[in-house]
């Protein structure tokens, strides 16, 4: 049983009375006994000076002291030692035992100084009550030190008159004993940079790269002789204190005998080197402030000439004009400032022909690095502003722009503009079908309409003429609200992607669990429809006809397999109505079908399928209808409808320049393909059958493994605060738990409450607008949508996942609503800070927008008493419109949208074909993908944020920045641990994890954190995946091959299995099961 920290204090009291009974404590357990008997004793001097009580100070002074009275060092006196060892072992002790006295000071003035070097008002108060703080206890233990040596040299009690005197001299000491550490703290403050600008003008920073590096002999001596001045001047000081104790005591002439002189030695040579030691860490960066500066340089003339690429990009959109080709102003890092590892890396290559710095490049982009990186990389290395802005375009057509980037995003990538027309075309829909969905308690599927109105609403929308006919099943403004929105729906398709529109027209998603139930009778339905649209096409077109690109083919092998691989593809959740690039790009070679026409002959393929095909629960008709339809407009405005034309451009310009490689090329499609969730779909019957069994085995792996992952995720709320802000998160947590108590009143009641702001904000975000499905978690451990999981997650079993996702969802966005809001006001009210300005600055770059633009968001959302109130409720302010500062008319939903969702994810990692390597999207390696997800999602986001915080001069100057980010993974460890501690009670064990597993646990590894081991299992587990370890290990070793060497018994070997299956079910009932099945694991 854990003791408590006053039982632990206890014992430990005890256990040093009990060493100072033998006589034998150590200097280091005196340390801390005599740094509290100099407070003490200058605390009941002060008490007694102004006529307090000081009887309780004077008891714990006692009890401080008889710890004292057990150090006994053998060498009492420097002078008494006889050889180097002796004197050695008196300096250690001393240094030992006045260790306190030392390290207090220094760390409180270098703190101090650092937060007040930061430009957040709060730091710099915090900064001066910690130096305040700090000068206090220095002036109470030196008081409590002169109080002792004014007693000594009298020989007596000191009067309440000497006292005071000794008060004063204490501030002289103080004052003297303050010269080394503030001088420390002065020069860490400058070394780490204050607060001075960027210089970014070209001439310096080609200066500074042209420095001759420092040889490491040089670096050491500067390292060297920093120590030795700070050893020298603390010597200096610590004599001086005590020539000035002694010169003002009763008994000033005994500075002049050969005791006096030498106290004041030792006192020097005591506390010198043990400053000097402390210190090192300052010294090392004054002994290598030469060859930081020209790593700071490289790093600035990186920016540089990121920034100068920017602006001639932004000339040749503008003008057509490409500066580059007038005239190069860019920096060129030198040779003689390049860092080791390039030049290790050159030195190898030439050597042995190995690149390893393509090597490591080339592994991080296929294991862990985003799918899009080489494309990012292919950008910043252009050569021309030409090619910059048509890498930049792709770029920010697949994937967001990175927080903290510096990058502009003026233009929205394809998920994004996904993620608004699902909201903007769903949320009605869906918030009408809630309301007649029959209430239930603890309900873990989706609710079903009554047969009489799923058939009612699916008449409707056949046909609008019926809306109004059964006002008793759906109020007729509803019903017309969603056939509104499946109109709008049409019209936007047809506007976006140029496809036939018919008026009144829903279209029928598939079915697919009939589908896999009835496989063969869907692929001859399939067939005989697709043949009929074949000779109607060939019929009509004559000798023009091209027979490519139909389902139904006059072979009937080739027929056969066209319409299996789309069953395959349906029971897998793949739309077939996408083409893949590779299709996209063979029609380009000949004169067949483009995109425009293969979606409308597929249409008309599909139009004689039988309705038993369909699906016939309309809540999930208009679902998937909607999200289909969103994620075409979205490819059609964002890469182009015909055939991704825009897309096309983009490359043809590029390939004009001539920086387009083959593997570029092939990328781009790539992502394409696995941001429209069609990457790999052509592939063989095996590997198909492959795909559904993998998945099986991630569910059961998943339920077996993750019944506690809610605990290890509890480090999530620690990014609100570092994405946000601390006092933006704490003014928000009310309206979070708002959200909270909605969800739990009606799971446990069964009764449908209000719409609280919580659901509002994430239905309009697009989240959660099926609040039985949580697509996070299906990308997180199955990679596709998961029913199965969805249902586990919501259930106790899964210890809510889904709900604590979504509540960390809710509490994300309000915090980062209240940030908008608080810098909105400050911006009015003229009381923003200037750095506090400058993040604004950068953020709203990130965002596409002006400071223009934000104060228009801000006028727009004040209230009647004229109080700003940026939100996601309102909805008469987001579909407020406004012009922007180039011209174009926009509403403030398509401004907010993006920004808030971007926050959220910053967040809460979701996992999307842009934020993982592309070989995670491939549905084959499910099995390989499982629990790998999230450290490597995690590295690629958060932690990349984290260090760009770390880093500022990617984006100015932030010393603030930094330390939030240093305290954010302090937290989130701690955090992390608290998880641990929950689940480990919960299982009945001891949680032993050290500082390494709870960073992994926190995500701080990234990728790195998988060779670890998993948070959710060990390095096998993590390296293969918790199913291939489980057929692998478990299968192979614990089972058959045991059982095939005649190791053990068939009938142990059943035992086993069936021990080991009851732990899975054990397992699998997560914290239930552990608690209430212990013993049987």
């Amino acid at each position: 049983m854990a003791l408590s920290p006053e039982e632990l204090e206890s014992l430990r009291q005890q256990r040093l009375l009990e060493e100072v009974q033998a006589g034998n404590i150590t200097a280091g357990e005196a340390a801390l006994p005599s740094y509290l008997d100099l407070q003490l004793t200058g605390a009941q001097a002060v008490g007694e000076i102004v006529g307090l009580d000081t009887s309780a100070i004077e008891q714990e002074q006692k009890k401080q002291q008889d710890i004292l009275s057990g150090y006994n060092p053998r060498i009492r006196s420097l002078f008494e030692a006889r050889d180097v060892g002796e004197a050695t072992e008196w300096w250690s002790d001393q240094a030992m035992l006045n260790s306190m006295n030392q390290i207090v000071p220094m760390i409180g003035y270098v703190s101090g100084a650092i937060l007040q070097a930061m430009p957040h008002p709060v730091a710099k108060v915090l900064g001066k009550v910690i130096t305040s703080a700090t000068f206090g206890t220095q002036y109470n233990a030196n008081l409590g030190d002169t109080l002792k040596e004014h007693e000594e040299r009298a020989g007596r009690v000191l009067s309440t008159q000497e006292k005071m005197w000794a008060g004063t001299v204490s501030g002289l000491v103080t004052a003297i004993d303050y010269l080394t550490p503030g001088k420390v703290s002065k020069d860490v403050v400058k070394s780490l940079g204050g607060m001075k600008k960027v210089v970014k003008e070209r001439d310096r920073l080609i200066k500074e790269l042209n420095k001759t590096k420092q040889s490491l002999t040089t670096s050491l001596s500067k390292t060297a002789k920093y120590v030795g001045g700070v050893t020298a001047r603390e010597t200096g000081t610590e004599g001086l204190q005590k020539v000035v104790q002694i010169g003002t005591s009763q008994d000033p002439g005994y500075l002049a005998t050969t005791e006096g002189m030498q106290s004041v030695v030792q006192e020097g040579v005591a506390a010198g080197p043990t400053s000097g030691i402390i210190s090192s860490p300052q010294a090392l960066l004054v002994g290598t402030s030469t060859n930081r500066a020209i790593a700071r340089a490289r790093r600035q003339a990186q920016k540089f000439n990121q920034e100068l690429k920017e602006s001639d990009a932004d000339i040749f959109a503008n003008t057509g004009i490409d500066p580059k080709t007038v005239k190069s102003d860019w920096i060129t890092t030198p040779e003689s400032a390049q860092s080791i590892l390039s030049k290790g890396g050159k030195l190898l290559k030439e050597k042995t022909g190995f690149d390893a710095p393509k090597m490591m490049q080339k592994a991080g982009d296929v294991l862990a690095y985003k799918a899009p990186s080489i494309l990012v990389d292919a950008r910043n290395e252009s050569l021309s502003g030409k090619a910059y802005h048509h890498w930049d375009n792709i770029v920010k057509k697949i994937m967001p722009v990175g927080t903290y980037s510096g990058e502009s995003g003026k233009n929205k990538d394809f998920l994004t503009i996904k993620d608004k027309y699902t909201s903007d075309l769903y949320r009605d829909i869906n918030n009408v079908l809630n309301k007649y969905a029959p209430p239930g308690r603890g309900q873990l599927t989706q609710p079903k309409l009554s047969k009489e109105l799923n058939d009612y609403i699916r008449a409707a929308l056949d046909d609008r003429s019926v809306i109004g006919s059964r006002p008793d099943l759906m109020d007729t403004k509803d019903l017309t609200a969603i056939a509104d929105k499946v109109t709008q729906t049409g019209q936007l398709l047809k506007d976006k992607t140029g496809s036939g529109f018919i008026k009144n027209y829903l279209h029928k998603p598939l079915d697919d669990k009939v589908i896999r139930e009835n496989k063969d009778a869907f692929i001859d339905s399939l067939l005989e429809s697709s043949k009929l649209a074949y000779f109607a096409a060939k019929k009509k077109r004559g000798d023009k006809f091209n027979p490519d690109g139909f389902i139904w083919q006059e072979d009937p092998v080739a027929a056969k397999a066209n319409a299996t691989q789309i069953a395959d593809e349906i029971i897998q959740g793949r739309d077939p109505f996408i083409m893949t690039s590779r299709a996209i790009r063979e029609s380009m070679k000949r004169d067949g079908k483009g995109k425009e026409s293969f979606e409308k002959t597929r249409s008309a393929e599909w139009k004689g399928l039988s309705d038993m095909f369909r699906q016939q629960d309309v809540s999930k008709v208009l679902e998937q209808y909607i999200s289909k339809a969103a994620t075409r407009i979205a490819s059609a405005e964002t890469f182009g409808a015909k055939n991704a034309n825009l897309l096309q451009k983009e490359l043809k310009e590029l390939e004009k320049t001539g920086e387009l490689k083959q593997e570029q090329v092939d990328r781009v499609w790539d992502v394409y393909d696995a941001s429209h969730n069609i990457y790999r779909r052509d592939v063989s019957e095996g590997e198909q059958q492959w795909r559904l069994a993998s998945k099986a085995l991630t569910t059961v792996a998943s339920v077996t493994h993750l019944g506690l992952a809610t605990f290890s995720s509890l480090s999530e709320l620690v990014w609100i605060a570092e994405r946000a802000g601390f006092v933006n998160m704490m003014a928000t947590l009310p309206a979070a738990f708002k959200y909270t108590r909605q969800g739990i009143g009606q799971g446990l009641s069964g009764k449908r409450l209000t719409t609280t702001e919580g659901n509002t904000v994430l239905a309009n975000l697009g989240f959660n607008l099926n609040p039985m499905m949580n697509e996070r978690l299906d990308a997180l451990f199955s990679t596709d949508r998961n029913q199965i999981l969805s249902m586990y997650f919501r259930s106790p079993f899964g210890a809510f996942l889904t709900q604590w996702t979504n509540f960390n969802r809710n509490w994300a966005a309000q915090a980062g609503m209240s940030m908008m809001n608080r810098r909105a006001k400050g911006l009015v009210n003229g009381s923003i800070a200037p750095m506090d300005k400058r993040r604004l600055q950068n953020e709203l770059r990130e965002n596409g927008l002006s400071m223009k633009e934000f104060q228009q968001l801000a006028e727009l959302s004040k209230d009647e008493n004229g109080n700003i109130n940026i939100n996601m409720i309102d909805d008469k302010y987001l579909e407020a419109a406004f012009f922007k500062d180039d011209g174009t008319k926009t509403r403030v939903k398509d401004i907010l949208h993006p920004w808030v969702h971007k926050i959220v994810t910053d967040v809460v990692v979701h996992p999307t074909a842009v934020n993982k390597p592309l070989w995670m999207s491939d549905p084959s390696l499910s099995a390989i993908a499982q629990l790998k997800t999230f450290p490597i999602v995690f590295g690629n986001t958060v932690v990349k944020r984290l260090m760009r915080k770390l880093k500022p001069n990617a984006c100015g100057p932030d010393f603030g920045l930094a330390m939030s980010v240093i305290g954010s993974m302090a937290a989130a460890m701690a955090v992390a641990s608290i998880g641990e501690e929950i689940k480990g009670a919960i299982r009945g064990q001891e949680s032993d994890k050290n500082w390494i597993d709870l960073g992994n646990t926190a995500g701080l590894f990234g990728p790195f954190g998988l060779m670890l081991g998993s948070r959710h299992g060990d390095l096998t587990t993590s390296l293969f995946g918790p199913a291939l370890n489980a057929t692998i290990n478990k299968g192979l070793g614990d089972f058959l091959v045991p059982l095939s060497t005649g190791e053990t018994s068939f009938s142990d070997t059943g035992a086993n299995l069936v021990d080991w299956l009851q732990s899975g079910v054990v397992s699998s009932l997560g914290a239930t099961g552990e608690l209430l099945f212990e013993d049987e694991k």
